[in-house]
């Protein structure tokens, strides 16, 4: 979201001046304003504060889920319920086109694990329709999976953003991704107490869980 640059006025020269508790960013003559929540769309890479990760479900995330059910809904009729095409077929149409509905831009998600389990509910339940399995059958999510052939959103979402991850710092360092991420703020702190949780806090438990080696080849840290 940008604000038109006033010709009248003088362009500051910092990139980034302090507006109440938040920080006004320019680029190219334009100031950007801040926004109290996101719903990042188009543009994953989009930043702004006050996001609701923490406290409640995510905005990005409630319209992801239903732009994906939406579509699943679109194609029950020609694709899902149609007898002449096979299910691998249709496992295939919903990793192409559900599985990517779903989760665009999830490689900037900083994600708790009820949002996780939130993802994660829409996808099994998917997965139980294509595979005509009813809750009456009493069959294990980790069956479903092995039946589909496809791991759960938690694993597809932490090897996406591994991948970003070293997309990034493979940048080069004028780059503004990689500015972003390597960088810190040159004032403020945390608050007193339970801290919100961060991307990098996200991708250090990846790390762990895939037991990945944090150091770069030329000896560098990726966090």
């Amino acid at each position: 979201m940008t604000d038109e640059a006033d010709p009248g006025k003088e362009t500051p020269s910092t990139d980034r001046a302090e507006v109440g508790m938040g920080f006004a960013f320019v680029a190219d003559g334009s100031g950007l304003a801040c926004l109290s929540f996101c719903l990042c769309l188009e543009t994953p890479s989009l930043l702004c504060r006050g996001c609701p990760f923490g406290d409640e479900t995510p905005p990005e995330i409630s319209a992801r889920i239903a732009k994906a059910s939406s579509t699943f809904g679109r194609l029950r009729n020609n694709v899902w319920e149609r007898r002449g095409i096979s299910l691998q077929t249709k496992l295939k149409v919903y990793r192409t086109i559900i599985l990517t509905t779903l989760l665009y831009g999830c490689e900037a998600w900083t994600m708790y694990r009820r949002h996780e389990r939130q993802v994660n509910h829409f996808h099994l339940s998917c997965l139980r329709n294509l595979l005509h399995i009813r809750w009456q059958d009493k069959v294990p999510d980790t069956e479903v999976l092995k039946q589909a052939n496809l791991p759960s959103i938690t694993t597809v979402i932490r090897k996406s953003q591994l991948r970003w991850a070293g997309h990034v710092s493979r940048m080069s360092d004028h780059r503004i991704p990689k500015q972003l991420f390597y960088g810190e703020l040159c004032q403020g702190k945390r608050r007193v107490g339970g801290q919100r949780k961060r991307y990098k806090d996200s991708l250090k438990v990846s790390f762990k869980d895939f037991n990945f080696n944090r150091l770069t080849p030329s000896g560098g840290s990726y966090l």
